[in-house]
């Protein structure tokens, strides 16, 4: 990465007239495009190559350790993000929408049955992804079973009383998420 501008000014004069620029990155990118990793992951104590210095051994398992722990991590975090975007979406859907005053009126919004699908479905893959038995998660994932799924689409539509009850817990449970997330 260092020696890369010498490499690219080595280039002009070796291409002489058929040199673009615009084929070669800035020189912040190289370690970007060019990055590789090593993970070493557990294998069986009766494999032969187990026989190491235990100083290695060591550093080795806790590499692993740190990696796995790292993929449990990022896999709560996909998890909360999610719900936070299907939270979100409830949200400006419940509030947008205003029901016709009149017969014959158009309707504001949009209120479709997998707006509480979405997060009925989403609830058990929330529960999956806490991997770590957080109980934070688990609140979570009740608040949201209890207090967005109580109503269906149609009951939504209907009730000003069950709509503005379900937005209020939405917000609610959305903050608690994005604080979680911080």
């Amino acid at each position: 990465v260092t020696a890369y501008p010498t490499f690219v000014e080595d280039a002009k004069k070796r291409l002489n007239g058929a040199f673009d620029p615009a084929d070669y990155p800035e020189q912040s990118q190289i370690s970007r495009r060019f990055y590789f990793d090593v993970a070493v992951m557990p294998c069986p104590s009766s494999d032969f190559r187990c026989d190491i210095a235990s100083e290695q051994l060591a550093n080795i398992e806790a590499d692993v350790q740190k990696r796995l722990a790292a993929g449990l991590h990022d896999a709560q975090k996909f998890a909360l993000e999610k719900a936070a975007t299907l939270i979100s979406t409830m949200v400006d859907r419940l509030r947008a929408y205003k029901p016709a005053a009149e017969k014959g009126e158009k309707t504001e919004g949009r209120l479709y049955g997998s707006l509480v699908d979405n997060i009925r479905e989403f609830v058990p893959v929330l529960r999956t992804f806490n991997f770590a038995d957080d109980p934070v998660i688990n609140t979570l994932a009740d608040k949201m079973e209890k207090d967005l799924c109580a109503f269906d689409a149609p009951e939504l539509r209907e009730s000003d009383n069950a709509r503005e009850k379900v937005a209020d817990a939405a917000e609610k449970i959305l903050k608690d998420v994005t604080k979680f997330m911080a």
